[in-house]
């Protein structure tokens, strides 16, 4: 039942906008991004698999990380600097960290994928193989961190997103039936709310706007109060605050490499973040309940060094 949640049929048609003057700034942004960080003709996120742990023993603890480009890999320098990667190296050996992160992809069902130019297709995590592989991750933690596709204009005032426009009403329904298909697993993971971080413009052109037609308004003051709700309503284990850790609206835009993607350094803070929260919470289940999974939630000393 849980598998036919992750649907493989797309739905909705394409969508498209006038350029205009403002829709050209769009354009433009994202062509000077597509040469200045091409990778064989793709963004550094693009073309990035997906890391599955193995099952290597049942003594270790599985986190499994969903999320979009900013989690399969943001503007990592390389392949060991996704966040998801850091937060393995941080927590040591007694976890198995998956990395379930897919570019692009929304929380929304019926969510579109998106650029400068316009929308079209369908861009939802929920159609989406990486999700069927998260929910067979057999994940003792999962850690979400969803919207910063939603928040593309196509996405956040269209048809998927229900009404009225902009409230984020769909987005909220679909993230708790996500929170609670992975509370339903048969591991019974504890399931994190984790806020995206701030968006903001290009480091190399402050005249320019946020990149891929994202809301400013939408990542940086709606969502801290929405995903809250959200988490609450849909009895998730907590939030995590990576945005405030980036310092939210005041966040260096040289963290990044055009303005949402974080570069090494704030890919660290994103990791340090989550493992600061999972040990913590980890130490407060053991001194209540006295025992289960949560005793081998220790952080490796590694984390000073990651």
């Amino acid at each position: 039942a849980i598998l036919a949640q992750a649907r493989v049929v797309g739905r909705v048609a394409p969508m498209a906008w006038p350029l205009g003057s403002i829709g050209l700034m769009w354009l433009l942004l994202f062509l000077a991004l597509a040469g200045a960080h091409a990778e064989d003709g793709r963004l550094p996120w693009e073309g990035k698999k997906p890391v599955v742990a193995p099952r290597t023993s049942a003594n270790v603890t599985r986190v499994t990380c969903v999320g979009d480009s900013i989690t399969i890999n943001g503007c990592a320098s390389g392949p060991t600097m996704p966040y998801p990667q850091q937060l393995q190296r941080m927590l040591g050996d007694g976890f198995a960290v998956s990395n379930l992160g897919d570019g692009g992809k929304t929380m929304l069902k019926g969510g579109l994928c998106g650029d400068a130019t316009g929308c079209g297709g369908d861009c939802s995590y929920w159609d989406q193989t990486t999700f069927v592989s998260a929910i067979q991750s057999h994940p003792d933690i999962v850690t979400i961190m969803m919207g910063t596709n939603d928040a593309k204009e196509c996405n956040w005032l269209g048809k998927a997103n229900g009404d009225p426009p902009g409230s984020g009403t769909n987005f909220m329904n679909d993230y708790i039936d996500m929170i609670n298909t992975f509370k339903a697993l048969p591991s019974k993971p504890q399931v994190w709310v984790v806020l995206p971080p701030p968006l903001t413009h290009p480091p190399s052109n402050t005249s320019l706007p946020p990149p891929f037609n994202m809301s400013w308004h939408v990542i940086n003051e709606q969502f801290a109060a929405l995903q809250r709700q959200i988490a609450q309503r849909a009895g998730a284990t907590g939030v995590i605050d990576v945005w405030s850790a980036l310092n939210g609206t005041s966040m260096d835009p040289a963290l990044t490499c055009d303005g949402c993607h974080p570069q090494d350094a704030a890919l660290t803070i994103i990791a340090s973040t989550i493992a600061n929260t999972l040990t913590k919470g980890a130490a407060a289940a053991t001194t209540t309940t006295g025992g289960g999974r949560a005793r081998r939630l220790t952080r490796s000393p590694a984390c000073a060094r990651a």
